[in-house]
């Protein structure tokens, strides 16, 4: 959604392995009428491709196709850094098929209101 708070003009419909994109008629977007990037949304909806180039750190837009092929406008990413807080997510979220040691019917919930919240 804009940051000012009006609905998208536009959507991306995926189907399969291809994609296409659907817009609002009227709804302002960010493609000016040379193609390039509209920050103020004085152009049409469309959809951009981000890459952040690897020694300026600069965010580079480029326009997609109003359609193709999935793969070609998703890309698998070069590089993955773990966030800090992976360990404690997944000692809360096992994958093992138990439930997580805090949600079993074997420990009691107590609340502040129970007399025995300290057992």
């Amino acid at each position: 959604m804009p940051h000012d708070g009006t609905p998208p003009g536009a959507a991306l419909v995926v189907d399969g392995d291809s994609y296409r994109l659907i817009s609002r008629a009227g709804y302002p977007g960010s493609v000016a009428p040379d193609g390039s990037f509209s920050a103020n949304r004085t152009g049409v909806p469309g959809v951009w491709r981000l890459r952040v180039d690897p020694t300026s750190g600069a965010l580079e837009r480029s326009l997609a196709p109003s359609d193709g092929a999935v793969a070609a406008l998703l890309q698998p990413p070069r590089f993955v850094v773990e966030d800090a807080q992976l360990a404690v997510a997944r000692l809360q979220n096992p994958d093992d098929g138990r439930p997580a040691a805090w949600n079993t019917t074997e420990r009691l919930a107590y609340t502040w209101r129970d007399r025995y919240w300290w057992n």
